[in-house]
């Protein structure tokens, strides 16, 4: 992690899901399960994971389609997204789908959310959430209590 004029990185890990599963069920080994160790840009106005073409290609995850993007100078663009992405970050992940952009791979609020982390800004680092330090926690308004 490091401090730039109010910008807050963060190492996370990227794990292809898809080899994952395969691994799981024998059909590759261990050491074939492609992950990538990258520096990020913590972007809580950002949507989702966003990565280069290159670590897309490392990974070597599919794009499942094709959607409109609105760009931080305004413009909209069509991106491709990805098939699953396994984001680990300390003990904590998530898996998300990912945004094929550009060259500065951007964690955002999404991801953030799957990994129950905040910014912490006096520091300028990202942190498990105050209210959950030691696991992650899902939000699920909404969804009533089963009762028998």
């Amino acid at each position: 992690m490091g401090l730039i004029m109010g910008l807050t990185f963060a190492n996370i890990q990227l794990t292809n899901l898809g080899d994952k599963e395969a691994f799981r069920r024998n059909f590759i080994k261990e050491d074939e399960v492609r992950t990538v160790n990258i520096r990020v840009l913590v972007d809580s106005g950002a949507l989702t994971l966003v990565i280069p073409q290159s670590v897309c290609l490392e990974l070597g995850l599919t794009i499942e389609e094709f959607r409109m993007a609105y760009m931080a100078n305004g413009t909209r663009e069509e991106v491709p997204m990805t098939n699953g992405v396994e984001v680990r970050w300390n003990d904590r992940k998530t898996v998300v789908n990912a945004i094929v952009t550009g060259e500065q791979p951007l964690l955002g609020a999404i991801p953030m959310e799957g990994l129950d982390v905040v910014i912490d800004p006096a520091k300028q680092e990202l942190i498990p959430h105050p209210d959950s330090p030691d696991m992650p926690h899902l939000v699920l308004m909404g969804i009533p209590k089963m009762t028998r």
